[in-house]
């Protein structure tokens, strides 16, 4: 097996553009890493980017159907991880959310129901890697 930048971000492209065609909006450009040079060189300047666009997307507030008023939205965090690598990222953006004033929900992929987590109105973000020759997790 080998494993090139191409394949280390293949999961993450499918998903976006399977995403996109469903209809979502991406609020920030997509970031990719690569583990065999450092996750940080990718991830940082990724999240220096996501934390505005977050906090936008997040500002307006969210018509809490039981009760008739205005409540902040929660952010939903969800990874897809087979190494430990999306998982530990998504639990230290879930992490960070309070000091950017962010509600946040973090959970495995496979805990959620895509009925949920694909609700129009919802703010997510998706943390995946590929293993191998680019097979998702």
């Amino acid at each position: 097996q080998t494993t090139t930048a191409k394949d280390c971000n293949q999961s993450g492209q499918a998903l976006d553009s399977a995403l996109a065609f469903l209809g979502a909006t991406r609020i920030c450009p997509r970031g990719e890493a690569d583990d065999r040079v450092g996750l940080e060189e990718g991830v940082d300047p990724w999240k220096a980017a996501m934390w505005p666009a977050l906090e936008k997307a997040l500002s307006e507030p969210a018509k809490s159907a039981s009760k008739g008023e205005d409540e902040m939205k929660e952010l939903l965090v969800l990874y897809g991880s087979q190494t430990g690598n999306s998982a530990e990222l998504a639990k230290m953006l879930s992490g960070e959310c309070p000091s950017h004033g962010i509600k946040s929900k973090c959970m495995a992929m496979a805990e959620t129901r895509v009925e949920k987590a694909l609700v129009p109105g919802t703010v997510c973000v998706m943390v995946v890697s590929s293993t191998g020759d680019g097979e998702p997790p």
